[in-house]
């Protein structure tokens, strides 16, 4: 239709320019001057109209730049928008593409441009991981690497953990073009942002040549814009032959010549010929010039220089092959990374959806557009795939971007997915808002992984037994809540310190921790005594090392048991065992021996009395009476010992029941030289006992703690109150000779004495009147030094 009409236009102004050339040919003078001006205002028309014509198409080509790099800017938007490292290398494995992202995990960024493989991996690799022969393939033959992890060394030395892929990139045409990586940071994904525009774009605009000659092919018109062109001046043109000016292209070829030999007439004629010193491509539309009669008397070219727009739409060509190739290459981007990406446009409809939102929502793009633009414009309610659009409509609104938010989505096939979303504003190259991006993390991993560590805390926490574990650098990274009571210090002070600078000596001493970790085995039902706050506490220590998935140890874990009671129990019911022993006995010998002693005793009585004359038989009565009774004694004591008398409980005040043992020892101890202390503690809780019980059970350690003193000393009686136990104490400490390590076992044990009179029963009754109270008996003694008997009572 434009070419009809440019032939319409020409057809209508051509009868008026050849009616003026045949008037200005005449030699009647008075046509000498208004002839010549109408035919140049005519071709003037003729030159604009050519000028439009050319002026219209640059616009074309104008707006179609322009629209392609409106789609780049959009796509590196996108790009540059996301918190992911991008790395492209090309078929040399050089680097030829580094986006912001990548920067902001590693610190490296565009001066890593142009550098190989190898360079890249002298920088950012760890020796250990440095020389990687699959990756170095991959990136050489440009092939697929599915997501691993890596670990990679930061531009100011930091070691940082990202799960990487590597992609090959291949053009629409199928061939390949180059290896894609992508570099993920992972806790606990990065913020990408816009890259700025660079291409530059210009059209020159030329204005028309006009050309007409006879039908001689003398020059009659050569107008200044065919002087600029030529660079020839007009008055040197005017009347020379054509061939003249364009004397290096074949006549019978030339536009203007052929219309006068054939008479045929040329539309938009392309000619290179060499003008002014240059090659130049003319584009030429021509006519013949007749009179009235249809006599040819010349011929009119109008022609221009299109060598620039020639130039500029084969630069066009190429520019938009190339930004072609760079969309498909950042849409294969895009669609290969493990991140849902929707974008909308400042009316809040999807423009973009990639291959992983596609997944995770179960749509297709054409499906979800659809679906978005059959909602009503004032229907607050979106499909429940839709990443949130109101959180897309406050940052198309206020430009600022939104992080972190999480949200969950519901698929297509009704699965409730928990995503994290960031929303980022695009921008055109004009800093004009285009639209929204939202980027979504699927992070049911995340959440899982959350949950197990939540369990696994609450599992710490709730153990009855301290759990210590150290990483590969020595570094406490668990101390549970049991610890900090068992070792009676904070996790707070400790976590994240060595082990070997904390203030645990046990741990230090005993090197159990770091001798797992640096043998590789563990240790297993080991026992271990320690002191924590002056006591002294059993342990039952098990110990392994911690191994990666890949068989790598990367710690050492430790559980201590707290066996005290445990132990304290069994010797209890040893103690027992022993006791239940001696009854049996004591019953045998209640009747194996004390009936015949009431025998012997009521004989030697009689054997007294009949004799009274024979003082020395009734001497050997007397003394075999003593002996008897003392037996006697002996085995009351011991059937006391077997079966002891239940005791008669009732809420009592140890303290009182203490201060008047100390008032009834006082006495004896004066005249010995001791010297008798009693502490006691306000505000001691009442306990259940049999005061005559207890009242026995202190005035024999009384009187035997006075015994092991025979040079005098101190005799100190201490009450106390644990309450985590919820038990009482009584201490009583003596400065006397100490006992020895090796018979401390023995105490309390039937018959076991260190006093040459003694029948090594006392203590065994009071062992047994306080396990009748529900207590226990500690000794500690230190020869030389002294010795402390603890009772501990139940309080009510």
């Amino acid at each position: 239709m434009h070419r009809l009409l440019s032939a319409w236009k020409f057809v209508y102004i051509l009868p008026l320019i050849v009616a003026l050339i045949y008037i200005a040919l005449l030699e009647n003078t008075q046509f000498n001057n208004y002839p010549v001006l109408l035919f140049l205002a005519a071709l003037v028309s003729i030159g604009l109209y050519k000028f439009d014509r050319i002026k219209n198409r640059k616009a074309l080509n104008n707006e179609a730049i322009l629209r392609m790099e409106g789609e780049i800017n959009w796509l590196r938007g996108v790009l540059e928008g996301l918190p992911l490292g991008v790395v492209v290398f090309d078929t040399s494995s050089k680097i030829v593409y580094i986006n912001n992202g990548f920067e902001n995990i590693t610190g490296y960024g565009k001066e890593l441009l142009g550098l190989e493989y190898k360079a890249l991996e002298e920088k950012l690799f760890p020796l250990p991981e440095r020389r990687n022969l699959d990756i170095e393939k991959a990136i050489k033959n440009c092939q697929q690497m599915n997501e691993h992890r890596r670990s990679l060394i930061s531009k100011d030395g930091r070691v940082i953990t990202v799960k990487a892929k590597i992609l090959p990139l291949k053009s629409s045409k199928g061939a390949l073009t180059g290896t894609l990586c992508l570099f993920c940071e992972t806790a606990s994904y990065l913020e990408l942002q816009n890259l700025r525009q660079k291409t530059h774009f210009f059209l020159d605009f030329t204005s028309s040549c006009v050309l007409a000659v006879d039908n001689r092919l003398r020059v009659t018109i050569f107008n200044a814009a065919s002087e600029k062109l030529t660079g020839l001046k007009k008055e040197d043109v005017l009347g020379r032959h054509v061939t003249e000016i364009f004397n290096d292209y074949e006549a019978e070829n030339y536009p203007i010549i052929k219309t006068i030999i054939t008479g045929e007439t040329f539309h938009n004629y392309e000619v290179t010929l060499f003008v002014n010193g240059q090659m130049r491509t003319l584009l030429f539309d021509t006519a013949l010039i007749t009179d009235d009669g249809g006599k040819v008397n010349g011929a009119i070219g109008i022609f221009k220089d299109i060598s620039e727009s020639k130039r500029i739409e084969e630069e066009l060509k190429r520019t938009v092959f190339a930004y072609s190739k760079e969309k498909s290459f950042m849409r294969n981007v895009l669609n290969n990374l493990p991140l849902a990406i929707i974008t909308y446009d400042r009316d809040l409809m999807p423009t973009f959806m990639n291959k992983m939102a596609e997944d995770l929502t179960g749509y297709r793009f054409e499906e979800f557009a659809s679906s978005m633009q059959n909602i009503s414009a004032n229907e607050p309610v979106f499909p429940s795939s839709d990443f949130s659009r109101h959180l897309a409509e406050a940052v198309l609104s206020s430009g600022e971007p939104i992080f972190g938010e999480q949200r969950t989505i519901t698929s297509r096939d009704g699965t409730a997915i928990p995503v994290s979303l960031d929303i980022h504003p695009i921008y055109s190259a004009l800093r004009e808002k285009n639209g929204v991006m939202i980027i979504a993390r699927d992070i049911r991993e995340i959440r899982e992984h959350e949950h197990l560590l939540y369990l696994s805390k609450c599992i710490l926490n709730s153990l009855n037994s301290a759990v210590i574990s150290i990483d590969a650098n020595y570094r406490i990274i668990i101390f549970n809540p049991f610890a900090e009571r068992l070792f009676g210090i904070s996790a707070d002070h400790v976590i994240g310190k060595n082990i070997n600078e904390v203030h645990l000596p046990f741990l230090k001493e005993e090197r159990m921790l770091q001798n797992t970790l640096e043998i590789g085995t563990g240790f297993q039902f080991t026992e271990a005594a320690i002191q924590v706050k002056g006591e002294e506490i059993t342990l039952l220590i098990n110990s392994a090392v911690v191994r990666d998935k890949d068989d790598n140890i990367v710690g050492a874990v430790a559980i201590f048991q707290d066996i005290t009671e445990l132990r304290r129990t069994q010797k209890a019911v040893r103690e027992r065992e022993r006791l239940a022993i001696i009854g049996q006995m004591a019953a045998g010998m209640a009747h194996e021996v004390k009936n015949p002693l009431t025998a012997v005793r009521g004989f030697t009585q009689l054997l007294k009395e009949k004799c009274p004359d024979n003082p020395k038989l009734v001497s050997y009565a007397e003394i075999i009476l003593e002996e008897i009774d003392r037996a006697n004694s002996v085995i009351t004591e011991f059937l006391q010992l077997a079966r002891p008398k239940q005791p008669a409980l009732k809420r009592q005040s140890l303290n009182s029941l203490v201060e008047e043992i100390a008032a009834i020892v006082s006495s004896q101890a004066f005249l010995k030289n001791i010297k008798v202390e009693y502490e006691c503690v306000d505000n001691l809780p009442l306990c259940m006992l049999d005061r005559d019980q207890i009242k026995q059970v202190l005035l024999n350690m009384c009187q035997n703690a006075i015994e092991a003193m025979p040079g005098g000393g101190i005799l100190v009686m201490k009450t106390g109150f644990l309450p985590a136990q919820k038990e009482v104490f009584i201490d009583i400490n003596d400065t006397g000779c100490g006992i020895p390590r090796e018979q401390i076992e023995k105490i309390g044990v039937p018959f076991f004495t260190t006093k040459a009179d003694g029948t090594g029963l006392g203590l065994s009754i009071s062992y047994s009147i306080i396990g009748a109270h529900k207590g226990r008996v500690e000794v500690d003694s230190k020869e030389g030094k002294g010795t402390k008997f603890r009772i501990y009572l139940p309080c009510c």
